[in-house]
């Protein structure tokens, strides 16, 4: 396997908290002796943030589409509004 996807698992498996203790302060001291290490770190938790705030975006989406078909039938209409007034 090729080096940099190896320290990509790595990153992935300590972000994830996939790593035992041992394994995990290894990691941290990995990460002191190489700012290279720490700046990769940095840059994936960015990228895991950006990709999850898409993925609710997308979500919230979804749900208002489905919100507005649902609100559009008669019946389901008037039932929530007698809920919510």
């Amino acid at each position: 396997m090729r080096r940099s996807l190896h320290e990509v698992q790595e990153i992935d498996r300590y972000i994830n908290k996939e790593l035992n203790s041992g394994q995990r302060i290894l990691f941290q001291a990995k990460m002191i002796l190489s700012p290279g290490l720490r700046i990769m770190v940095a840059d994936q938790q960015k990228v895991y943030m950006v990709i999850t705030r898409f993925a609710r975006n997308e979500q919230r989406k979804k749900l208002e589409n489905i919100y507005n078909q649902l609100m559009q039938e008669p019946a389901f209409n008037r039932e929530v509004t007698s809920i919510f007034s």
